[in-house]
């Protein structure tokens, strides 16, 4: 796989969809695989809270980093394959503190920084979503 360039990923940030779901009643979350293409395919990736836990930042990190995961090999070229993780706590937590129910599915749009290469997912323009709602 030919690995693209920080300049090509910028390029294509208003042509891919940067998303994170929060499946509340499946604890899980997911992130789209254009969120790890536009990331440079790591190995790991790491999730940062803020203090007040209406936003989320994504950015590649070392397998031993805090609150890091790993990357799925393969993610981008086999389509069953998917960037997903599972914590009650962490997923109870997130949806508590924004207010949100916690058996709901919701999205948040994903915002690209170049200079960090790291995706911030803020809650304060969550969606719900009844597409994938159990």
């Amino acid at each position: 796989m030919v690995e693209e360039s920080r300049d090509e990923r910028r390029i294509r940030t208003n042509r891919v969809n940067l998303w994170m779901t929060i499946y509340g009643k499946r604890e899980r979350i997911f992130f789209t695989k254009d969120v790890i293409r536009i990331l440079g395919v790591p190995n790991y990736i790491c999730i940062r809270v803020n203090a007040g836990w209406n936003s989320v930042l994504i950015m590649p990190c070392a397998d031993k980093d805090y609150l890091s995961f790993k990357v799925p090999s393969g993610i981008l070229s086999e389509p069953n394959k998917k960037m997903e993780f599972r914590s009650k706590a962490f997923t109870d937590t997130l949806l508590k503190r924004n207010g949100l129910a916690l058996q709901g599915t919701y999205t948040v749009q994903g915002w690209y920084f170049e200079n960090r290469n790291a995706l911030i997912f803020d809650f304060r323009n969550v969606t719900t979503s009844s597409k994938h709602s159990e």
